[in-house]
C-alpha cells in the first residue's frame, strides 16, 4: 500500500516565488501544485483538496482575502 504524500498548494502571482517555494517544499518530500491566480486555484478545488495552502494576500484581480472568503462560504476553510 502506498502512502499518499502531503499536497501543498502555492497561490502567488509571482513566478519566482512559486518556483522557490516549489523547490523548497519538494526538497522536504512534499507534493506541490502552483497557481498564478486565485481563480485558477479555486478551479483546482473542484477535483482536488490540498492539505495546506500558501496563499499570497496581495494579488491582482482576486487577492488572497477574496480567495479566503470564497473558501469560507464554501465551507472549505
Amino acid at each position: 500500500m502506498s502512502k499518499r504524500r502531503t499536497l501543498v498548494a502555492v497561490v502567488d502571482d509571482e513566478e519566482s516565488i512559486r518556483k522557490a517555494l516549489t523547490r523548497l517544499l519538494s526538497s522536504a518530500g512534499l507534493d506541490v501544485e502552483t497557481f498564478p491566480s486565485g481563480l485558477e486555484f479555486l478551479d483546482f478545488l473542484k477535483d482536488h483538496r490540498p492539505d495546506c495552502v500558501l496563499l499570497d494576500l496581495h494579488m491582482p484581480v482576486m487577492d488572497g482575502f477574496d480567495v479566503l472568503g470564497r473558501l469560507d462560504r464554501a465551507g472549505l476553510r
